[in-house]
């Protein structure tokens, strides 16, 4: 499917026919989607026949290659090797963290991870391939992050300030298909850009996409 999409793009006329003049080129792959990328058995398999398309394709180091993970699997052998061979065809992780207090957790991901764990995983990530925070920010039943919330999501943040490339923080952009949906809401630009000064007082790089 890979091998077809990428020759459909590079020698047919797929750009063409779909794409804008001003967005004809191809910036990245990326492993991302509805479920957890690293969660699939065959994930070291797929990063080895992704190098080898981008080697047939002449694309070897000329596109990023990001991995969008929760993290949650990120201190198993086989998910961390496969991180380092990410970093081999110039790979980044785009490393999902959305709370960072126990409550917060596992209200907003549904997992029973404590914040030392995240933080554990976090750095296993970064030691292995350049690794981007991606923080989504939104409010549940029509209350955005606590000060409680925000506090220990910077403090969090602030303990990996030297080994992240930096911090990537957004809004809800369309309808989540979490269980809890109905009670989402985005947050004011106000918001973000709040957490965004706590976290470039610390000299953490910080983008905002609202």
């Amino acid at each position: 499917e890979l091998r077809f999409f990428l020759h459909e793009i590079i020698h047919g006329d797929y750009m063409e026919k779909n794409v804008s003049i001003e967005d004809r080129h191809l910036k990245d792959i990326a492993f991302s989607g509805n479920g957890e990328p690293t969660s699939a058995e065959e994930f070291p398999e797929v990063i080895s026949i992704v190098k080898k398309l981008l080697e047939e394709f002449n694309l070897l180091h000329k596109l990023k290659i990001r991995l969008i993970t929760n993290g949650s699997l990120m201190h198993q052998t086989s998910v961390i090797k496969s991180v380092e061979m990410l970093n081999e065809i110039n790979g980044e992780v785009w490393f999902k963290v959305d709370a960072a207090t126990e409550e917060s957790i596992k209200t907003i991901n549904q997992v029973n991870l404590k914040p030392h764990q995240i933080l554990e995983r976090l750095k296993m990530s970064t030691n292995v391939c350049p690794t981007f925070v991606q923080t989504c920010i939104f409010s549940i039943q029509g209350k955005g992050p606590s000060e409680k919330d925000i506090k220990a999501y910077v403090d969090l943040i602030n303990e990996v300030k030297n080994n992240i490339q930096g911090v990537h923080l957004y809004g809800l952009a369309r309808p989540s298909l979490q269980p809890l949906a109905k009670n989402l809401a985005r947050v004011d630009e106000a918001t973000l850009e709040n957490i965004a000064k706590k976290l470039r007082s610390l000299d953490i790089k910080t983008t905002v996409s609202y």
